[in-house]
């Protein structure tokens, strides 16, 4: 690290995103790590598409650099110029344990991009069963519509028949989500709904 005690921040920030990208191994965690407490690489340095260290370990599954650079203080749920965050790159490109990693440490699961679009959608467009899973484990808003005014499950029945135990969880999900904002609504449809639901409701009035 002596080396670079006189590089610029700019250079600094550089070969912590490209450690990030790239880096696979304890050797490129440890590297990240000196160069934010070491020398003053920025943790939350950005790159000209708006990424994040922590967005490009997200988007490659880097989970111990995921990790790491949260313990350093990476924002988690910053958002690149497309509005989309670490969680969301995450479920859009790996299975479970770099999604669990950030709901764990706080990543906002119900965030939206520019297109309107959340991690669960981007798990169902994919078809990252594990990720789908665990975002479901986390009690995400299943109601919210991107700008084409589709839901996750809207865009899952577009594309395919529900086939996956996740698949078929996030529509059964889905459904009672949608029961039981229509009786919260007070709507007579919703409540009749809603109570034949097993172990939903009352079952009288």
């Amino acid at each position: 690290m002596t080396k670079l005690q006189d590089t610029s921040q700019e250079e600094l920030n550089g070969h912590l995103l490209r450690a990030a990208r790239l880096g696979t191994d304890d050797m490129a965690v440890e590297f990240c790590r000196e160069l934010v407490t070491d020398v003053g690489a920025d943790v939350n340095a950005r790159d000209p598409q708006g990424h994040t260290a922590l967005m490009w370990a997200a988007q490659n599954g880097h989970v111990n650099m995921i990790s790491t650079l949260i313990t350093l203080g990476a924002d988690i749920n910053a958002q690149n110029n497309s509005g989309n965050t670490a969680l969301m790159l995450a479920s859009a490109t790996q299975g479970g344990l770099g999604v669990r990693e950030l709901l764990v440490a706080g990543a906002d699961i119900n965030a939206q991009n520019k297109s309107g679009c959340t991690a669960l959608m981007y798990a169902v467009g994919s078809t990252r069963s594990e990720a789908l899973s665990v975002l479901l484990d986390h009690s995400p808003n299943l109601l919210l519509k991107s700008d084409k005014g589709v839901t996750a499950k809207d865009l899952l029945l577009s594309v395919d028949t529900p086939d996956s135990d996740a698949e078929k969880r996030l529509c059964d999900m889905t459904t009672e989500q949608e029961f039981r904002a229509a009786a919260d609504k007070g709507t007579k449809k919703g409540r009749r709904i809603y109570r034949k639901i097993p172990g939903r409701g009352p079952t009288h009035g």
